[in-house]
């Protein structure tokens, strides 16, 4: 089993790590999340999101449309 990787704020200094070694967890559901999504979506591993859904629509953090 591959080790965990926990991410709260995505920013470009992530993707200059070997990610694919980890299961990845993105925590709180923020905005970068969203932004950085198609460089996150090539990462060939594991990608878990965990949304805190009272932040749902407030700044800062994903949007109803960016949830689904």
């Amino acid at each position: 089993m591959k080790p965990v990787l926990m991410i709260h704020n995505v920013t470009n200094e992530l993707f200059d790590r070997s990610l694919n070694e980890y299961l990845l967890t993105f925590d709180d559901g923020t905005a970068d999340h969203y932004e950085y999504w198609p460089r996150i979506k090539q990462i060939p591993t594991t990608k878990a999101f965990f949304i805190i859904t009272g932040k749902i629509n407030t700044p800062g953090y994903l949007t109803l449309e960016q949830v689904k």
